[in-house]
């Protein structure tokens, strides 16, 4: 409840600020790069002409309108169903210490990300590989309040891409949702997770998740993308 009250706020006093924010030439190139992304159009498209970006995040915490930051991501790309091999992949400096309980699980520590370049100054970047692609992700409200967070606060917008929770997917095709780990759907789906809390090969799972999906789900894969979409809240196949 805190944390949706802190949301709430967050984005009421963004838009009282829009205005200003948009003055930096940046921000509004940042904005209309994301306002161009038409979410209809992209769910017309078939599937196998349509560009599908996998992310991962690796986070200080689970709450990001708490203070938790993203310190790695990984956005991987298939055209299709298939994987083109092109990726974008970085360490992130979220400008604050990161947890022992998190460090223990991706086992990214301070001295790592040191360096690394801060989440807004790679807002750019992210959203020009993200394009008007469909995003994959496992738990994508998690990964999307993220990146919504700081694009919000950045350039006064949110993210258009339409998108597909894995686990949501898989919920579907077994004809029940219930909260599952990617460990389990990857599993479940027969597939080698060796390096997982790796936000590259989290993402590439993902991206596999949907790969061995979505043709059972649609029978054929000349389906569209709103259609896929749709399966994820069809819990009666």
């Amino acid at each position: 409840m805190k944390e949706s009250i802190i949301s709430l706020r967050d984005r009421l006093l963004t838009h009282f600020r829009k205005k200003a924010i948009l003055a930096d030439p940046a921000a509004r190139q940042l904005h209309d790069a994301c306002s161009i992304v038409d979410p209809k159009q992209i769910q017309t498209r078939p599937i196998m002409e349509s560009r599908f970006v996998a992310i991962d995040l690796e986070t200080t915490g689970l709450n990001p309108y708490l203070g938790d930051e993203i310190i790695s991501i990984a956005l991987v790309e298939l055209r299709g169903l298939a994987f083109t091999g092109r990726h974008y992949v970085t360490l992130v400096n979220p400008e604050r210490s990161i947890p022992p309980k998190a460090s223990a699980i991706h086992g990214i520590v301070d001295a790592d990300i040191r360096h690394a370049p801060t989440i807004d100054s790679i807002l750019p970047q992210l959203v020009a590989f993200l394009g008007d692609a469909v995003v994959i992700a496992h738990h994508a409200n998690f990964d999307l309040r993220f990146l919504n967070k700081r694009l919000y606060r950045r350039a006064a917008i949110a993210l258009k891409n339409p998108w597909i929770d894995t686990m949501m997917l898989y919920g579907s095709w077994r004809g029940k949702q219930i909260q599952c780990s990617l460990d389990d759907v990857a599993g479940k789906c027969g597939i080698v997770t060796q390096g997982r809390h790796n936000a590259l090969r989290d993402a590439q799972i993902a991206g596999e998740i949907v790969q061995i999906l979505a043709p059972q789900l649609l029978k054929k894969t000349d389906g569209t993308v709103g259609r896929l979409i749709e399966y994820q809240f069809d819990h009666h196949l």
